[in-house]
């Protein structure tokens, strides 16, 4: 995704135009309604956002595994399960009442199914940020001297091939995060094994 901001997403039951939407700001990774912050698992999270991003689409337990968990460890499908299980407590989905995750039979998968409405495009999140970004004068940043530009680099490269998986692993951090492992070997200009 690079540095891409992602857009923050409005969704409600179809044919449900008075009932207050959920907003999801993908960017900041926070779900509310009317103005109250839904706390969920950051997994639960992770297949809101997919779903979100890509509702209407049927999405099965694999791609679902391989979006949100990764592709580089072995995830049961029952994981799934249990973040579309808290999902819909959270959206509070019962019997026929309203519905925004339909299951597809047969272990095809799941599908958002809620009315979605994009209602800030990234470019808007840019903006915002902008706005409330602090920028530090000029007399106040750090220059570092050319001859210890290496030294740093190499610290930096050393630190995030052993402080980001370590946090990942305590946290429990989306594998993503693996990708510092490949950037600390390009920083330290070798090749990932």
């Amino acid at each position: 995704m690079g540095n891409q901001v992602a857009p923050i997403y409005e969704f409600r039951p179809l044919r449900a135009e008075n009932f207050p939407p959920f907003r999801l700001d993908c960017d900041t990774r926070t779900l509310t309604r009317e103005s109250k912050t839904i706390r969920l698992r950051p997994k639960a999270l992770e297949v809101l956002i997919v779903l979100v991003k890509r509702h209407g689409e049927l999405l099965t337990r694999q791609q679902l595994l391989d979006e949100v968990w990764g592709t580089d460890k072995f995830v049961e499908e029952n994981n799934v399960d249990q973040a579309v299980s808290d999902l819909r407590a959270m959206l509070r989905e019962s019997g026929a009442d309203y519905k925004y995750i339909e299951t597809v039979p047969g272990k095809k998968g799941f599908r958002l199914i809620a009315h979605v409405t994009a209602v800030s495009t990234p470019g808007e999140v840019n903006d915002r940020r902008e706005k409330h970004a602090v920028h530090i004068p000029e007399e106040h940043a750090v220059h570092i001297p050319e001859e210890h530009a290496a030294l740093i680099n190499f610290a930096s490269a050393v630190g995030v091939g052993i402080v980001v998986p370590l946090i990942q692993r305590i946290f429990g951090l989306p594998s993503y995060f693996g990708a510092a492992r490949l950037l600390t070997y390009r920083m330290l200009g070798g090749r990932p094994k």
